[in-house]
């Protein structure tokens, strides 16, 4: 059945959702109509390692306001950020190729204020919010360079603009004092800007921030001190291998993730994860590889990073080649370590709470999926899954969102379990990271899907992220569904933009 639903969230109509209803539920639905059962329902899902069964609480699915929300978007979304009084915002580019920056409420249901941006921005792709709730933006402009401008309080109007050098923008944030930090995914420098936008504020004699071996401090740091030199690595270069950006601490430092270029002794060229914590002079605190060994090939990219406001902790998420040479960091416990799995050529992800007084993980562990078929010397086989930006609830829980080339097990909360195209996914583990609470496949038969964000709202969390046709003839957008009843998307208009899902955890499994 298909209920036609217009949100007018970023200035255009939404696509219909359709409901799909499973059998269990139409079961249950109808011996309510015949007897007063009770109110708890059996279910059967998928349990990493196991089948099992449980029980849900029918009217955490019956109520409006605990169904599964699901919208393409015409377009593209790029970043979701939670406001400090409670909503959201978000950036992206519309079907029109105008760049705008979006509020949204605290149950991320209603638009409560929309801004375009003038055309100097090619498109907007990074935002943070400021101590006076401004708010940051950067895009790419036109003349491949970086578009950085800020957003007066309540969206009402752009207060200016100006370009600094580089790519791709990667991040921006506000530091303490106003002044706006932005980082490109690949160029070698961080940029700090005034707050009014009259000009850049070096660190120290440096107009900006080198963030690879043309930097003395870093070259000792992380090249020398870290031990890749006496190894016999070759010297760093950029970070090619991508870049998280930066975060701006509460006292006016800050804190880099990137990977950095190296080339083994004998071996292929890689990238290796660096972060370090530097001042406002430049000068660094600390400087950490987050590995358990110098890497031999093992290849870490698409780092990304968020400062949690709550506990002060450093989000960070990554890839790491599946040989397993030599590993990020997994904590004591962790839920997953490599060392049982047999992987080869795949990219596997890792998440980590990471203290940013020290640069060390709080808690670490590997994520990925198990692919079936029979044990290699006594191993299991993993699979690829690229992790997003992550989020922290209220309880500390450790959310993260992204994307699995292979059938990610699901919970026993699970809102969809069928892998109908590429899946994206909605995971969430406890403060310490050895225990899975929660994983649902985020999947639409013909597409591909992907995470590339999530936050928490007042009723649960909320994930924007990508689609892309995968098989044009069959993409329809409408898939089975898990033991719930959700609201699912239709076939969108365009083969490829944007999604924004709503994921109420009251129609979570108890």
């Amino acid at each position: 059945m298909g209920i036609g639903v217009a949100f007018p969230w970023l200035g255009q109509k939404w696509p219909a959702f359709t409901l799909v209803r499973m059998r269990r539920i139409l079961f249950f639905i109808c011996a309510l109509l015949s007897s007063a059962i009770a109110e708890d329902v059996d279910v059967q899902v998928d349990i990493p390692g196991v089948r099992s069964g449980g029980k849900f609480r029918a009217s955490n699915i019956t109520r409006d306001e605990n169904k599964v929300v699901q919208a393409a978007f015409d377009g593209t979304l790029e970043d979701l950020i939670p406001l400090r009084n409670g909503g959201f915002l978000i950036a992206g580019t519309d079907s029109a190729r105008r760049p705008f920056v979006a509020r949204l409420s605290r149950d991320a249901r209603t638009l409560e204020q929309r801004l375009e941006l003038p055309p100097e921005f090619l498109d907007a792709v990074c935002i943070a919010e400021g101590p006076d709730e401004s708010i940051a933006v950067t895009g790419r402009d036109h003349n491949e360079g970086i578009r950085v401008g800020l957003i007066s309080p309540g969206l009402e109007k752009l207060q200016w603009s100006r370009t600094v050098t580089g790519d791709r923008p990667a991040s921006v944030a506000v530091a303490p004092d106003g002044s706006l930090v932005v980082c490109p995914e690949q160029k070698p420098f961080v940029s700090r800007i005034a707050a009014d936008g009259s000009g850049l504020i070096p660190f120290g004699q440096n107009e900006t921030f080198r963030t690879d071996g043309a930097n003395a401090d870093i070259y000792k740091a992380w090249w020398e001190d870290c031990g890749f030199a006496k190894a016999g690595h070759s010297s760093p270069r950029y970070h090619a291998g991508g870049c998280a950006g930066v975060v701006a601490l509460p006292d006016g430092e800050f804190v880099l993730f990137t990977t950095n270029f190296l080339k083994h002794p004998g071996g292929l060229p890689d990238f290796d994860p660096m972060l370090l914590r530097f001042n406002s002079q430049g000068k660094i605190i600390w400087c950490t590889n987050l590995l358990d060994g110098l890497p031999a090939e093992s290849d870490h990219k698409q780092p990304h990073m968020v400062l949690d406001p709550g506990t002060g902790d450093l989000l960070l998420t990554a890839i790491q080649h599946g040989h397993f040479h030599h590993n990020l960091i997994a904590s004591p416990g962790a839920f997953l370590t490599p060392h049982e799995w047999l992987t080869g050529d795949i990219m596997i992800g890792w998440i980590a709470r990471v203290d940013p007084a020290t640069g060390r993980p709080k808690a670490a562990t590997f994520y990925f999926p198990e692919l079936s078929g029979q044990l290699v010397g006594g191993k299991k086989r993993a699979n690829s899954l690229f992790p997003a930006k992550p989020a922290l609830d209220a309880e500390g829980n450790f959310y993260v969102t992204g994307k699995s080339a292979w059938k990610l097990p699901t919970t026993l909360h699970a809102f969809q379990t069928e892998p109908l195209g590429g899946s994206g996914f909605l995971s969430v583990f406890n403060p310490d990271l050895t225990r899975l609470l929660h994983s649902s496949l985020i999947t639409a038969k013909g597409f591909t899907m992907a995470g590339k964000a999530v936050a928490i709202a007042s009723g649960g969390p909320v994930v924007l992220g990508s689609y892309e046709t995968d098989k044009p003839a069959e993409a329809d957008f409408v898939s089975s569904n898990a033991d719930a009843t959700n609201f699912l998307l239709e076939k969108p208009a365009a083969p490829k933009g944007g999604f924004f899902g709503i994921y109420p955890s009251g129609n979570w499994f108890e």
